[in-house]
């Protein structure tokens, strides 16, 4: 089984000497916290978000009439960045914390919470892991975090030795990601483990296994429902370039006709 880690890229704090990271990172943390700056009350919440379509499903899911407000700090950012650094250094718990506040800042932000199943797994803690992939995938609003969602559940599966579950969570991640190696690997696994008389699910058994367990097995429906729901709405309202950003992602994820007619009529009127 493959470990599937966040990591910025080498140019980022993370690639430094993990001593000299650890104490960069250590204070400017202390100098958020310290400052005490955008906390949240009773009429209102500050987040930092990286983009509209994240701000736009968490206002969705929340289902709050709150004012959501944009943190000028990019603390979900070092937090990330921090948590991974304790992952690397083996501090799983302090890893969480970090994690875990980073999630307060940006809970739509699927590279934590992928990040954060990560030290559960790591942990032998496969349920919770699970159950934050779960929460992932109310935010996977794009291909490449559809196919984790679904490698994670295949690792779930594999974990349990549910093969045939495992295998149709795999095949369907390589739908979305079609070279994915640790995707390759796990299937290659579970064939070993199975036997010569293991066979892969069809495409409808598939489903019919992410409906016995109540999950996705490709793009979360509810999530690209309301996307499409409120993507017209602005449309309709003459709110084209976020229509045109929501419908998009719709169309990445589902491209069928009608969402595609919408975009067309709104490439005419830019």
């Amino acid at each position: 089984p493959v470990t599937e880690r966040f990591m910025y890229q080498p140019s980022s704090i993370v690639s430094m000497q993990n001593g000299i990271a650890e104490r960069l990172l250590s204070d400017l943390i202390g100098r958020f916290e310290q400052t005490n700056l955008f906390q949240n009350d009773s009429e209102s919440e500050y987040h930092t978000f990286a983009n509209s379509i994240q701000e736009l499903l968490y206002r969705i899911y929340l289902k709050e009439k709150i004012d959501i407000r944009r943190a000028t700090e990019p603390f979900s950012e070092v937090y990330l960045v921090y948590g991974s650094l304790m992952v690397e250094l083996g501090r799983l718990e302090d890893a969480k914390k970090a994690l875990e506040k980073a999630l307060r800042w940006n809970p739509a932000d699927v590279r934590i919470l992928f990040e954060y199943a990560e030290t559960f797994k790591m942990e032998g803690d496969f349920d919770k892991f699970l159950d934050l992939t779960k929460e992932a995938w109310k935010y996977a609003y794009d291909k490449s975090s559809v196919a984790r969602c679904c490698r994670n559940a295949g690792f779930y599966f594999c974990e349990k030795e549910m093969w045939f579950e495992a295998s149709g969570y795999l095949l369907a991640s390589l739908r979305y990601d079609r070279k994915n190696i640790n995707a390759q690997s796990e299937l290659y696994y579970i064939h070993v483990k199975a036997g010569k008389a293991f066979s892969e699910p069809t495409m409808q058994e598939a489903q019919e296994i992410a409906e016995k367990y109540n999950m996705p097995i490709g793009p979360d429906g509810d999530m690209l429902g309301m996307l499409f729901v409120y993507g017209k709405h602005f449309y309709k309202n003459g709110m084209n370039d976020i229509a045109e950003q929501v419908l998009k992602v719709v169309y990445e994820l589902a491209p069928i006709e009608e969402v595609s007619e919408l975009l067309n009529k709104l490439g005419k009127t830019q």
